[in-house]
């Protein structure tokens, strides 16, 4: 092989590219965002969420919940979150997550948004709580909410997605209504919680299935866990660039 020929290997990755930058022109690629994005903003990770989780039990009812770092995995924190959410209210868990997730002091976004919010795809899915998203989008749109369309769990329409839209496919508080009541219904956080979200052919996996096999989907910070891989091997065949 000489000196300027491509490797097969070359070339497959020029393909996936030349295929990916495609999709985008023709507007059917989407961000699957992760938290990774909005670490910078004092956002708690999952871990350090229970953790505030567990602290808030204690102080509201004096009772201790045993942490133990040594013994955490995805399921331990899991299962939880299910112990504090029995053991407070659901006015008091729902001000817990809203005083998290939205009355939050910090930047409300940071310009690794703004690179991705001007990049040519409008459609955003996150499994993030938090609204930097469409904070970047509202900024970016002389502040005018009607320039944003965001969902969130369960109302998840995957023949439904307009331009400038952000799907939380784990809930969150809405961004152009913020209410206190009902969060608890749209917060995917305790292993019931994902029992129920990810059961197959309901909610999560009926939005993304159609998705994953008809898009191209960019993985932007985000640690795809493992409901969310079962759902892609079943819809596709995962192209590395």
């Amino acid at each position: 092989m000489g000196i300027f020929e491509k490797s097969e290997l070359g070339k497959a990755y020029e393909d996936n590219f030349l295929s990916l930058c495609d999709s985008i022109i023709k507007d059917k690629c989407c961000f699957f965002v992760g938290a990774g994005i909005s670490k910078d903003l004092k956002y708690p990770d999952w871990k350090n969420l229970i953790k505030d989780l567990i602290a808030e039990v204690k102080r509201i009812t004096g009772e201790t919940i045993i942490f133990d770092e040594r013994k955490i995995d995805e399921n331990n924190l899991k299962e939880i979150a299910d112990e504090c959410k029995s053991k407070l209210s659901v006015e008091d868990y729902e001000e817990f997550l809203y005083n998290i997730f939205y009355d939050n002091p910090f930047h409300k976004f940071i310009s690794l948004h703004s690179h991705i919010i001007n990049l040519p795809v409008k459609v955003f899915i996150t499994t993030n709580y938090d609204n930097c998203l469409e904070y970047t989008i509202y900024s970016n749109n002389d502040y005018d909410k009607t320039s944003i369309n965001c969902f969130y769990y369960p109302q998840l329409d995957p023949t439904y997605l307009p331009d400038n839209s952000v799907f939380h496919v784990h809930g969150g508080i809405n961004f152009k209504i913020p209410q206190k009541n009902k969060i608890a219904e749209r917060f995917i956080l305790s292993k019931k919680d994902y029992i129920r979200a990810y059961k197959e052919e309901t909610f999560i996996d009926n939005f993304l299935s159609p998705i994953f096999t008809n898009r191209k989907v960019i993985f932007i910070g985000s640690n795809i866990e493992e409901n969310l891989r079962a759902i892609l091997r079943k819809s596709i065949r995962v192209e590395e660039l």
